[in-house]
């Protein structure tokens, strides 16, 4: 009985994701655009909504205008953003959705800081009793909301003018166009519902979760994976596959205690239909891809040593503290972005989980320093070699599928090792984090604090070494291979190319690189901390690169 009273319980969040789940399916089906802002939309929708309401403007005003903002953010990324890139390639798409994201996270922090606002309960919470159990009224005012939206919905898509053009459009738009049907109205029309939906959702879960910059953005996340279970096509399925995530989030605290697994749910559940579905799932590309070229690979080793000895003279005598400050920390994100390079600029493979794998390997290499005060460049080989099994989960989805549906996987994976590793206060040390002191590399006392100099001449050493590696990749064997899975897969293998290899080998040595990378900007400080190691920041390390 207690398993029901959590799973009903659930039903609250989980109608949240489901409505969030319809926005996303609304903008896909309209415009082909899987909307990884959506959740950052709604959360603009969801702030207006608690500002409003917080000077007594009344609960309806409020809602309306939390609900006006979203849709008005939404048609503007689409008519700013998405409708100049209608033809671009998935990446490009998936990329300036990720910017969005960033831009709009980044003014939220500005306008309302990191913390958690919570917000007075609108509905009725009083206790009720449900097939003898005693449950919070407002989860079943919730989902009769969202049921109700939902039901509405389908009945406009399905019976309405609206509705049937909208199907037209996700069908063939040239053809709808022909039609006197407009493409641009119709996803216009469908980013503002969609992205009110994703307010809605903010709203109604206000009370219980109470509202923040990160918790609204990332209702994405399980949002995607019931939309997949909806095949990114059927509202009342999402919206069921919704309440059904977060009905089992509930039950899953219950049984399973290891930190974070029940966050991390969706995430799998992600992957688990990735994988399972392959090449079915619908990438819905206007175009075919054409990604960015790549440069010659050529490499002059006396241009580098002079610019490496000009950075170290540099780093000792004319930089002052902040710039030396600045330049390493640019440079330790820096072998991060050499990762990104070889996954999508070479192999074409969309990860959006490569600065979570180098956490992976910074928590390996702290851990192994203080359990055992190696030096670290021992702990640094054996947090690098920790992310090949990492890397090797992660690009399992790559074997399956690409573009946009490997980034939502990616996206999930990522999201999954915040929750479940760097959430995991047994791991990570805590709010203390995991005390280093000062490292020593080959015997050279190199911490940061206290030899800012010898650190900052370790990152940009590391970097110049990674730049070069990838520089001769480009030019090699394996190089050339990887371009050609990039352009044509099929065409690859028809010319000998493994390409079930390749892709794995592209991941491997992307994990390692963001390894490195992940270990130079966790030990920026003596006491490390993992809390930056997020999939949000992995999603903006791909804006970065």
């Amino acid at each position: 009985m207690r398993t029901l009273a959590l799973a009903i319980a659930g039903i609250g969040p989980g109608t949240a994701y489901g409505l969030v789940a319809i926005g996303l399916v609304l903008i896909h089906r309209s415009s082909r655009v899987v909307n990884f802002a959506h959740g950052a939309i709604g959360m603009v929708g969801t702030f207006v909504f608690w500002r409003l309401e917080a000077l007594g403007v009344g609960l309806a005003p409020a809602v309306a205008a939390g609900l006006a903002a979203a849709s008005i953010v939404g048609a503007l990324t689409y008519l700013l953003v998405m409708y100049p890139l209608r033809s671009a390639s998935s990446l490009v798409r998936v990329v300036s959705t990720l910017s969005v994201l960033i831009v709009l996270q980044g003014l939220a922090y500005l306008l309302f800081s990191s913390n958690i606002e919570f917000v007075n309960n609108f509905l009725p919470s009083g206790p009720i009793s449900v097939l003898g159990l005693v449950i919070p009224a407002d989860r079943l005012w919730i989902f009769v909301i969202g049921a109700l939206v939902t039901g509405l919905l389908w009945l406009v898509y399905r019976r309405s003018p609206f509705g049937r053009s909208t199907a037209a459009v996700a069908e063939n738009p040239v053809v709808a166009q022909t039609a006197a049907i407009s493409p641009t109205r119709t996803a216009l029309l469908n980013w503002a519902i969609g992205s009110a939906l994703a307010a809605l959702a903010g709203i109604l879960i206000a009370p219980i979760a109470g509202i923040s910059v990160t918790t609204v953005t990332l209702l994405t996340v399980p949002a995607l994976a019931a939309a997949l279970g909806g095949n990114l096509v059927s509202f009342p399925i999402a919206f069921i596959c919704g309440v059904l995530i977060g009905s089992a989030q509930t039950c899953l605290e219950l049984y399973v205690t290891t930190p974070g697994f029940s966050s991390a749910m969706p995430a799998l559940a992600i992957l688990l239909a990735v994988v399972w579905r392959g090449r079915k799932l619908p990438l819905r590309d206007f175009a075919s891809d054409k990604l960015p070229r790549v440069g010659s690979g050529l490499v002059h080793p006396k241009v580098i040593v002079l610019l490496l000895a000009v950075a170290l003279l540099a780093f000792k005598y004319v930089f002052s503290a902040n710039w030396l400050s600045a330049v390493t920390v640019t440079f330790s994100y820096g072998v991060v972005l050499l990762a990104l390079t070889v996954i999508i600029g070479y192999s074409g493979q969309l990860s959006l989980a490569q600065f979570t794998v180098g956490g992976v390997a910074a928590l390996v290499a702290a851990r192994l320093m203080v359990a055992t005060g190696v030096q670290l460049e021992v702990a640094a080989a054996a947090g690098i070699l920790a992310t090949v099994p990492v890397s090797i989960v992660v690009g399992l989805p790559a074997l399956r599928t690409r573009g946009v549906t490997l980034a939502i996987a990616t996206l999930g994976l990522a999201y999954a090792l915040e929750t479940m590793v760097f959430g995991s206060l047994s791991l990570t040390g805590g709010i203390l984090g995991l005390n280093v002191g000062d490292p020593s590399f080959l015997g050279i006392a190199v911490g940061a604090l206290d030899h800012p100099v010898r650190y900052a001449g370790l990152v940009i050493i590391t970097f110049a070494v990674a730049a070069v590696l990838v520089a001769n990749l480009r030019r090699g064997q394996v190089g050339r291979q990887l371009l050609a899975i990039r352009a044509n897969e099929r065409a690859a293998a028809s010319l000998g190319v493994n390409v079930l290899f390749s892709k794995l080998y592209a991941f491997v040595l992307g994990g390692m690189l963001a390894g490195a990378g992940g270990i130079l900007v966790a030990f920026l400080y003596p006491i490390v901390d993992f809390s930056g190691f997020t999939s949000i920041n992995s999603v903006g390390m791909v804006a970065d690169v």
